[in-house]
């Protein structure tokens, strides 16, 4: 990654991102006798630069380790964080009996960079259908038309909740579908903080170059 795009990644509100972050594809835990929480997550093999952007986003909070592990369906990059108070503060705002919750805090803090995390981690985009959405099945259709209204208010982007698969427990599952006249308003807002092997969701097409961390 360029020193411009690094330059990008200081955060105003670490909380903010660290939330995002969160309700994206990062947890949240605390262990044993430890007083306070710390943030992990795992990626593919193939997105080592997305990893990187965590790690130096997450590095002004506190240090981070990175190690890639070699398991059976092939390599993965493992990052987690030390322990920090901070982090048991967003666990209070993210989590409810041990599940992630989108709550009206959580969206006031969202910014142009928390969005183009949050898309990074469950967005897709299909040009021969014509359709972006944000996948979050897990989270209850209440919860993701409270976040349209939050990114239509913010932004003027424009999310609406529909199906997207049926969950194990025989739930329906939703996501948020983009108004595909919105395409070129939301990629233009979030591609400052795309990395390269993510390119293939904006519509570049990707690239996954070896990442050294």
């Amino acid at each position: 990654m360029t020193e411009d795009f690094m330059e990008r990644l200081i955060m105003d509100n670490p909380v903010s991102i660290a939330t995002w972050l969160t309700l994206g594809d990062g947890n949240i835990a605390l262990k044993g006798r430890q007083v306070n929480a710390f943030f992990q997550l795992t990626h593919r093999y193939e997105n080592g630069d997305y990893v990187l952007m965590k790690k130096n986003l997450l590095e002004q909070i506190t240090h981070v380790s990175v190690a890639l592990r070699n398991r059976s369906y092939g390599q993965e990059w493992q990052l987690w964080t030390g322990c920090h108070p901070m982090f048991n503060k967003v666990r209070l705002n993210t989590y409810l009996n041990g599940h992630k919750v989108i709550y009206t805090h959580s969206i006031k803090l969202m910014t142009p960079l928390c969005l183009a995390l949050l898309y990074q981690d469950d967005g897709r985009y299909s040009p021969e259908k014509s359709t972006i959405s944000i996948n979050k099945p897990t989270f209850s259709k209440t919860e993701l038309e409270m976040l349209a209204k939050g990114i239509v208010d913010r932004f003027g982007i424009i999310f609406r909740v529909r199906r997207s698969c049926t969950l194990k427990d025989g739930s329906i599952g939703h996501e948020l579908g983009l108004r595909y006249s919105d395409k070129d308003k939301f990629f233009s807002m979030i591609d400052p903080y795309i990395v390269p092997s993510m390119f293939y969701k904006v519509g570049k097409g990707g690239t996954s170059s070896e990442v050294v961390i």
